[in-house]
């Protein structure tokens, strides 16, 4: 049997309920009390936010599931707050399930995102911090770079103005058969600026519910750049636009800002028509509905009263002239039908 020494004696003093341990030469020594005793170095120290230097401090981290991430560049890196994008996005993989993700400038950084293709999974939100510190307090700017792209799309993104300056797809609807809501609020601003560049690509057999409410606005003033672009080819891809704004549509919905060809289901649907141009009845006639790469039929639920009407001779009309389509086609009917009855 081999010999066991004793290496130190345990000792409990009158009154402390501490135990204390010397050696056999009488030296005190330290015992581990708590995980706050116990120095951890991670293997991986970006994927923590701070990096924590204690057993305690990184069992306390990883207790928290979080949900939501802010990134503040310039700032300080504290909790659920990141000042790199590689940090922050590292982080994120950490916690499945959706996502929100608030832009902060205020400490005087911009908020880019670098080229990397990034997923973020379903019911990621980005929201911008006001006031902005940028060209407006009404939003904060979301610069995308060339090479970036959102592997599982974004599905909304409110008070941020989200530029993307590539040339490629920032995102595409996934072509499950079911539907994707994209939603911009609360004077979100999306602009696509670099020829060849789109914001979303709907591929066949995807469905996208384009939602757009409070102001929000869409551009691509690049020739050849557009917000969607309809890849699809069968009825089975679908494409519907809703503006529930109370501003102008003609802002909102500029032309050539859409791209697609024959066959895919489009409808464009703008429910405030009376709001329009500063409270004139004016049609969006701005938006297209021949799309460049083939002939749409794009639906728009207008309705008669506030779709304008100039005749061509106004002397062959009675004052008052009228000024829209449902005025002149009941005067027209009156005459017409006024002994029998106007057929189907």
């Amino acid at each position: 049997m081999p010999n066991i020494e004793r290496f130190s004696t345990l000792v409990y003093l009158v009154g402390d309920p501490t135990p204390k341990v010397y050696d056999d030469n009488g030296n005190l020594i330290d015992l581990v009390t708590s995980g706050s005793d116990i120095t951890y170095n991670p293997a991986s120290p970006a994927v923590w936010n701070p990096v924590p230097t204690t057993v305690q401090t990184a069992l306390d981290g990883l207790a928290v599931e979080r949900t939501t991430y802010v990134f503040r560049p310039n700032g300080i890196a504290v909790g659920n707050i990141f000042t790199t994008w590689a940090a922050l996005y590292a982080a994120t993989l950490l916690t499945p399930g959706p996502k929100t993700i608030y832009f902060d400038n205020q400490a005087g950084g911009v908020c880019n995102i670098p080229a990397g293709a990034y997923d973020f999974g379903l019911g990621c939100n980005f929201i911008g911090i006001l006031p902005g510190d940028g060209t407006t307090s009404n939003r904060v700017d979301i610069i995308c770079a060339e090479g970036v792209t959102f592997t599982t799309p974004i599905a909304s993104i409110a008070q941020a103005r989200l530029t993307y300056n590539g040339t490629g797809v920032l995102m595409t609807i996934p072509a499950t058969g079911k539907i994707f809501h994209f939603i911009m609020r609360d004077f979100a601003r999306v602009s696509v600026n670099v020829s060849g560049g789109r914001l979303i690509s709907i591929p066949e057999g995807a469905i996208l519910i384009f939602d757009m409410y409070d102001s929000a606005v869409i551009n691509a003033p690049a020739a050849g750049a557009f917000i969607v672009d309809t890849t699809g080819t069968t009825v089975a891809t679908q494409f519907l636009l809703n503006c529930l704004n109370t501003g102008q549509v003609n802002g909102v919905v500029p032309i050539n800002c859409f791209r697609g060809g024959a066959g895919p289901s489009y409808v464009f649907s703008a429910n405030r028509l009376s709001l329009f141009a500063v409270g004139t009845q004016v049609v969006p006639l701005a938006q297209q509905n021949n799309m460049p790469g083939g002939v749409i039929t794009v639906t728009f639920p207008l309705s008669a009263p506030v779709v304008p009407y100039t005749p061509l001779t106004a002397a062959r009309w009675v004052a008052p002239i009228p000024t829209n389509v449902q005025n002149a086609l009941d005067r027209i009917a009156a005459v017409v039908g006024a002994t029998i009855p106007i057929p189907v």
